[in-house]
């Protein structure tokens, strides 16, 4: 017994051409690396975000820890010294200048907070103060040179850590 097949005419054309299966690769593969891409930027900016957070806790921590009654020590020491803790806390991951580093020493807790209204040169900590750090970060998409101008508009975002802690 012989079986033949007949294809009705119009159905020979929904047939898969030689240059279907390529083409369809190339929209999968366009999605699998942007999914890639954006799962690298995010984790990037999640462990950015939680380094500024604890180098922001640490230098707040060290401040408060520092000893207020050395002999000779200034503001600008025990900011120095601040600066120092929160760069060697973020030292694997980012390079922090020191111009990104807001300290703030108040004998009282603010309510609204203005780092550009601090006044450096208030003396260390006394019992009951409140210190208040900020770090600042200019963070920049790895993957920009692969997207190009897709990604422009997101070429950088400035993330910030903050911490406040009180002298007991």
């Amino acid at each position: 017994m012989r079986l033949i097949c007949t294809v009705p005419r119009g159905a020979a054309s929904l047939r898969a051409g030689p240059g279907q299966a390529m083409v369809e690769f190339s929209f999968v593969l366009i999605m699998f690396l942007a999914t890639m891409v954006l799962m690298f930027e995010g984790g990037r900016l999640v462990v950015t975000a939680v380094a500024l957070s604890n180098a922001a806790r640490d230098g707040a921590r060290q401040g408060v820890y520092l000893p207020s009654s050395t002999a000779g020590s200034t503001s600008a020491d025990y900011d120095t010294q601040i600066r120092t803790k929160i760069q060697n806390t973020v030292a694997p991951f980012l390079a922090i200048a020191d111009d990104h580093i807001d300290i703030c020493r108040h004998t009282t807790a603010p309510v609204n907070l203005d780092y550009s209204s601090c006044d450096t040169t208030t003396p260390p900590l006394t019992r009951g103060s409140v210190i208040d750090v900020r770090v600042r970060y200019d963070f920049n998409l790895a993957s920009i040179s692969f997207a190009g101008a897709l990604m422009s508009t997101f070429t950088s975002k400035s993330l910030q850590g903050e911490y406040r802690a009180r002298l007991e």
